[in-house]
């Protein structure tokens, strides 16, 4: 950890590493110290709680996540955690960081925090005691470098048909426009599962293009304007790594589109033809971090329209590179 070595003139080494039971404890001390106190003498100080004054930091003591580990409460982790305090010469504990089980890849309590030996335990002051202060400034850089579980994402930008468009005859010329290129956008709601590295959430994803087509005979007949609309709603799930300003979201999802295609011919007989279908939601999303909430964002994606005329290929391949901001809460 960073903040001991203004603690420790000694180069850090490990020492060992201790299993008790299932439950897995790791820790790191300055040197070898003789036991002072039994595991129930070992006193934990948690939630910014001032230490005495007297006390020295002689160790850091961390759980790790094993996943055959049986689970076990808060208060039990605690209790191992004294046990290994007191074989390693400690008498505090003092607990910086505690993750709750996420259910995910984390079935018990992450505790993380700093060894003490104290020789007097009736000096007290909470307001200029270094390990409360400490306790402060190291969660608070926690807070910065951590991004908030739940954001909203919208964006905007160039969108793609990768295939050619199935309800418009491929042989009528278009005069101007295309029906392949055009707008897209995106508005997801993703959960990102704190401590580990998943989440999921919802996007819709919409395309619009205008073209121009003139008929094969368009000497004797009108040409006229086609709208091509698509739109998309998915459920993803996500897999996800952040820092202190970036994060970067991959996601996969599986939903329905709409390809919504409008003739207007200019003699009152419009026409409308809809396709709908199962749609595979492929998203790569990079967040820069200008705040603790907001943030600009450029995202690739890719929509998939399931072959839904029997023709052995996708009807619709849409994608897109956009730009954005994200909201975190």
């Amino acid at each position: 950890m960073r903040f001991l070595s203004p603690f420790l003139l000694l180069i850090i080494i490990l020492l060992s590493s201790c299993n008790t039971g299932e439950h897995l404890v790791r820790v790191r001390m300055s040197d070898k110290f003789s036991v002072v106190a039994s595991p129930e003498m070992v006193r934990v100080f948690t939630d910014g709680e001032a230490a005495p004054d007297s006390s020295r930091v002689i160790g850091e003591v961390w759980t790790a996540y094993e996943p055959t580990a049986k689970k076990i409460t808060y208060d039990s982790t605690l209790n191992i955690i004294r046990s290994t305090v007191s074989s390693f010469g400690g008498n505090g504990f003092y607990v910086l960081e505690h993750r709750r089980p996420n259910h995910l890849d984390a079935m018990n309590h992450y505790v993380d925090g700093i060894v003490l030996l104290t020789e007097d335990t009736t000096i007290y002051n909470r307001t200029n005691n270094p390990f409360s202060m400490l306790y402060a400034e190291y969660n608070a850089e926690l807070k910065r470098e951590r991004v908030s579980p739940h954001y909203l994402h919208i964006d905007a930008g160039l969108s793609f048909l990768v295939d050619e468009q199935p309800m418009i005859n491929e042989t009528e010329p278009i005069i101007n426009g295309t029906l392949k290129r055009g707008v897209g956008w995106n508005a997801s709601y993703t959960y990102l599962v704190p401590y580990s590295l998943y989440g999921f959430g919802v996007a819709y994803s919409g395309h619009l293009a205008n073209a121009t087509v003139a008929e094969r005979n368009g000497s004797t007949k009108p040409a006229y304007n086609v709208c091509n609309t698509i739109h998309s709603v998915a459920p993803m799930i996500s897999m996800y790594g952040c820092s202190k300003r970036s994060l970067f979201v991959a996601s996969l999802g599986l939903g329905c589109m709409w390809n919504i295609a409008d003739w207007d011919y200019f003699e009152a007989h419009d026409k409308r033809s809809v396709e709908v279908g199962l749609t595979l939601y492929v998203s790569a999303e990079y967040e820069y971090r200008i705040t603790q909430n907001f943030g600009i964002s450029g995202r690739l994606y890719l929509n998939q329209l399931s072959d839904s005329n029997g023709d052995d290929k996708p009807d619709i391949i849409n994608g897109g590179g956009s730009l954005g901001i994200n909201y975190h809460f």
